[in-house]
C-alpha cells in the first residue's frame, strides 16, 4: 500500500526526479504497483522521450497484465522508428483480443510499409473479429504492397465474410 500511495503522489505532483525510482518498480511483483509504476513512467516522459525508453516500453508488452500492455502500446505508438513497429508487431498474436486490436490500430496508424508484416500475422488469427480487424488495419495502413498478399488470401479463404472484406480492401487499395 505504501508503494501504491507513493506512486499516486508522484503522479499527482508530477515529480520528475522520481523517474528512476519509478522505473525500478515497473517489474514489481504486485500488479497494482506495476500498473501505477508504468503509468507514472509514461506520464513523466517528456515529449519525444519514449524513443529513449523504447527498450523498457517494449519489455512491458510481455507483462501478464493487459492494462500494462495497452499502456505500453499507446506509448510505443508515439515513436516513429522501425524498432517500435517491430515491438508492436510482436503482440498481434497476444492472448488478449484487446491487446491484439490495440496493436493493429497502432500499426495501421503508422502508414509505414514495415507495419504490414505485423498486420498480416493477425489475418490468420483464430478469432474472426481479429481477422476482420486486421483487414481493416490493412486498408487503413493504405499500402498497395498488401494487394499481392490479399489476392493470395482470397484464393485460399473459405469464410465468406473474410473473403468479402478482403475483396473490399483490395478494391480500396487499388483505388489509392
Amino acid at each position: 500500500r505504501v508503494k501504491v500511495a507513493a506512486l499516486d503522489g508522484v503522479l499527482a505532483k508530477q515529480i520528475k526526479g522520481a523517474r528512476e525510482a519509478v522505473q525500478m518498480l515497473v517489474s514489481y511483483q504486485d500488479v497494482e504497483v506495476r500498473r501505477r509504476a508504468v503509468k507514472a513512467s509514461i506520464d513523466l516522459m517528456e515529449p519525444g522521450e519514449a524513443v529513449e525508453s523504447l527498450d523498457l516500453l517494449s519489455s512491458l508488452l510481455y507483462d501478464q497484465d493487459v492494462p500494462i500492455k495497452l499502456a505500453a502500446i499507446k506509448a510505443i505508438s508515439t515513436v516513429r522508428d522501425r524498432r517500435a513497429i517491430v515491438a508492436i508487431s510482436g503482440v498481434v498474436i497476444d492472448r488478449s483480443a484487446e491487446v491484439k486490436l490495440a496493436a493493429l490500430d497502432a500499426l495501421a496508424a503508422t502508414g509505414d510499409k514495415e507495419a504490414l508484416e505485423g498486420i498480416q500475422k493477425a489475418v490468420f488469427d483464430d478469432d474472426k473479429t481479429i481477422r476482420i480487424a486486421a483487414l481493416n488495419a490493412t486498408e487503413k495502413l493504405g499500402r498497395k504492397e498488401a494487394i499481392d498478399f490479399l489476392n493470395e488470401l482470397l484464393r485460399l479463404e473459405t469464410d465468406p465474410d473474410i473473403h468479402a472484406k478482403a475483396e473490399a480492401v483490395v478494391k480500396a487499395l487499388i483505388a489509392l
